[in-house]
């Protein structure tokens, strides 16, 4: 079956990818808490849709990346790309295409330039475990009937195929009544292809993560309304999911195995909750950290520690 790591299109969007707003908060520092670049605003994160001239929106997001052993002792974040947001990330587990087990791959929306219509759903990657990046390579989706693809998860299949599950950017706002999510498949590393629909609600739903543990599959979907907790939906086919389990765990979702448990990271107003499970369902709050991120998504490296990637807003 599917290990125990996290097996974690050029298309081009119309309007900015859908992420949660975030503001500043008062909280008392823990131990951990790192310091952020010089160039990241330490109170990071107002993410609205760019337009034209505007400040704020995704081409004004960086990509950051830290590194702890066992959540303690975060490394200061480091800028690994600018003018992107949206991050998931896996490490690979066999060669595809142009890349090799064992490379650190993200997948991410490029804004190259501060305009509508400026966004590339791309990968970059790492081949020393984040110390240095490659230039984005923009991916591209066929098989739809014109989606416009954002908010992606990636993860590589026992095949050694990689899954990118998505959604419609037309869908996905408030103004939708249904919220879908959808899956597509690459045998090369770049070139997709829509497979099916896997997911839908009438519910304001966003930025689903899949992951597979213990001989199941799980996606957890953020929600933008309300008190923005995660769900959950459990299958045994990655290509099919009805059940829902409402959790208490905020934020958009980030997840990792690591031995026998089941891992989500999210971000609230005052940091980043870790979450531990061993049934996939039911968790508990493990650590409440503040490395400074929207989005986090963790990948395990193989001498135990743990990278997180995420996403914040630049100073300018």
């Amino acid at each position: 079956m599917f290990s125990n790591l996290k097996m974690n299109a050029s298309v081009f969007l119309i309007f900015g990818c859908v992420f949660f707003s975030a503001c500043t908060q008062e909280v008392e520092e823990p131990s951990n808490n790192v310091n952020l670049p010089p160039d990241l605003a330490p109170d990071a994160v107002n993410i609205d849709h760019a337009e034209d001239g505007e400040l704020n929106g995704p081409y004004w997001q960086n990509l950051v990346f830290s590194r702890s052993q066992a959540n303690e002792k975060w490394t200061e974040s480091v800028t690994i790309i600018e003018h992107a947001s949206g991050p998931d990330a896996t490490i690979l587990e066999q060669d595809i295409g142009d890349y090799e087990a064992g490379d650190l791959l993200i997948v991410l929306t490029y804004f190259p330039e501060n305009k509508v219509g400026a966004g590339e759903l791309s990968f970059i990657h790492s081949k020393d475990e984040g110390e240095t990046w490659s230039d984005p390579v923009a991916l591209s989706l066929e098989g739809t009937d014109g989606h416009i693809p954002v908010d992606p998860s990636i993860l590589q299949a026992e095949d050694g195929s990689l899954i990118l599950v998505y959604q419609d950017l037309r869908e996905s706002n408030d103004q939708s009544d249904e919220h879908n999510f959808y899956l597509a498949l690459s045998e090369d590393g770049e070139n997709f292809t829509f497979e099916a629909e896997i997911f839908s609600s009438p519910d304001f739903l966003i930025h689903a993560d899949l992951i597979y543990f213990d001989d199941f599959w799980y996606l957890f979907i953020a929600t933008d309304e309300g008190d923005r907790m995660m769900r959950i939906s459990k299958s045994d086919d990655y290509l099919s999911f009805s059940e829902e389990h409402i959790t208490d765990m905020p934020g958009i979702p980030g997840s990792m195995v690591m031995g026998d448990q089941l891992f989500v990271y999210g971000s609230d107003l005052s940091g980043t909750t870790i979450n531990s499970s061993d049934d996939g369902i039911s968790f508990e709050q493990v650590d409440h950290i503040q490395i400074g991120t929207s989005a986090p998504s963790p990948v395990l490296f193989e001498d135990g520690s743990i990278g997180v990637v995420g996403t914040f807003h630049a100073e300018h």
